[in-house]
């Protein structure tokens, strides 16, 4: 009872941080290129003014950790990117102390054949996957599954909505 309560809170927590910033008009992403290189500075400076902020930050990340994750991957690719390696290693060491079991959803665009779609999102999956196993992750807390071009994140047919839908999900299962 007391863990279910605690991930109430923690997804209570992360919901008011993306409602806040959606409405400033903020963009939300998982990939930290897209802040900047100073990103880290202005965190590490927050940290410093703020023993209470960087507690509220860190609640956020666990939140955020639990939650799950998605990364998204180039036309045709299933290598993962710095970012997400860097990401999935934080994803693995909460996953060996939670003994969570994960769901990797693999996704691709619309292009292709239906078959060639979820063979790429089985590999784009695989790989992430593949990642966390190597990380310590128990390969029985793991479970792969592709949908392919089913499910887009995004169902406009240009760049912008393919590189969306160019990616997996870390689900967190109970």
């Amino acid at each position: 009872m007391k863990i279910q309560t605690t991930r109430c809170i923690g997804i209570a927590i992360a919901l008011a941080v993306l409602a806040a910033c959606a409405s400033k008009g903020g963009k939300m992403t998982s990939d930290p290129e897209a802040y900047g290189e100073n990103s880290g500075a202005v965190q590490a400076e927050a940290n410093v003014l703020s023993p209470n902020l960087a507690a509220m930050h860190k609640a956020d990340d666990e939140a955020m950790i639990e939650l799950g994750a998605t990364f998204h991957f180039g036309f045709d690719q299933v290598t993962l990117s710095a970012n997400t390696r860097t990401t999935l290693d934080e994803q693995a060491a909460y996953i060996k102390t939670t003994d969570t079991k994960v769901r990797v959803e693999g996704y691709t665009d619309e292009r292709g054949t239906r078959e060639y779609n979820m063979a790429l999102g089985q590999r784009r999956a695989d790989a992430v996957a593949n990642y966390l196993i190597m990380n310590g992750v128990p390969r029985y807390n793991v479970e792969t599954v592709s949908y392919g071009e089913e499910n887009p994140a995004n169902p406009g047919h240009n760049e912008r909505a393919w590189a969306q839908n160019r990616r997996v999900e870390l689900i967190m299962m109970d």
